[in-house]
């Protein structure tokens, strides 16, 4: 499946910034959201998504960002708009490859469980 990286302002444009665009629940599978504030932030997103592939039964993956000014920054993953993954980074890079590899094997982990709540779902 190609995935889709979208920056939150790409979100708001294909709406139109549109009031009733905002209120409505609108979904587009296999979505990547950059959610990141800082240099690290993005090359831990870049490095995160850069081969990710999402499954069909997958809605979005949000890679957010925020700051904390005794620990650093920290990333969080949610798929489908639940916490997975949770860490800090600091303003150095020391670590981030480690971190993101982490990262990726949390989320491959909860798209496998995904998928095989699906096929015992259509089994039944």
């Amino acid at each position: 499946m190609k995935r889709n990286r979208v920056g939150l302002g790409g979100v708001f444009l294909l709406c139109g910034l549109s009031a009733s665009c905002l209120a409505a629940d609108i979904q587009i599978a296999g979505m990547i959201i950059d959610q990141t504030v800082s240099r690290v932030g993005r090359m831990f997103y870049d490095d995160l998504s850069s081969d990710m592939e999402i499954p069909d039964n997958i809605v979005s993956v949000v890679v957010n960002e925020r700051p904390d000014p005794f620990l650093g920054n920290i990333i969080s993953i949610e798929v489908d708009e639940n916490v997975v993954y949770e860490d800090r980074i600091g303003s150095r890079m020391l670590g981030l490859d480690e971190k993101v590899q982490a990262a990726k094997s949390v989320i491959q982990s909860v798209f496998q469980q995904k998928i095989d709540i699906q096929k015992q779902l259509e089994r039944k």
